[in-house]
């Protein structure tokens, strides 16, 4: 897994190229959020109220509420199963990275989420790290 990169506003002018490249078309209709699965177990239920919430999701396609549910369905199988799936984890954990749903996630794709009471950001980028390399460890990398 790739390092969490810098927040920009930590670059001190330090820009790359790859910085500029972004491809960009239009967005499709805005998204339906349904309720969530009532069959799905509570965690995954307060997942996806979670995303639903999440700064992120304004920039959720239909697409990604799909694979949202997705993943709800896996979290709940998961949870629900007598034995616990080290691939299966691995499969969710990935899929809610693809969806920007961590600090680190959204970092990687350059997306930062600013709060009015923003305060300083050393202990979060810490803690990120931390789990970073305590997830580098685990998944073997």
């Amino acid at each position: 897994m790739a390092p969490v990169p810098k927040r920009t506003e930590q670059k001190h002018g330090h820009h790359t190229a790859e910085d500029k490249l972004v491809q960009k078309a239009p967005a499709g209709a805005e998204p339906v959020w349904h309720k969530p699965d009532p069959a799905w177990h509570p965690r995954a239920r307060e997942l996806y109220r979670a995303a639903r919430e999440s700064g992120q999701a304004r920039f959720y396609e239909q697409s990604d509420i799909a694979i949202l549910c997705y993943v709800c369905d896996a979290l709940t199988r998961s949870l629900r199963d007598n034995r616990f799936s080290g691939q299966l984890f691995h499969s969710v954990m990935s899929a809610m990275n693809d969806l920007a749903m961590s600090e680190g996630a959204r970092r990687r794709v350059k997306l930062e989420l600013q709060r009015d009471d923003a305060d300083d950001t050393s202990e979060v980028d810490a803690a990120i790290a931390e789990l970073s390399h305590q997830h580098a460890q685990v998944s073997g990398g």
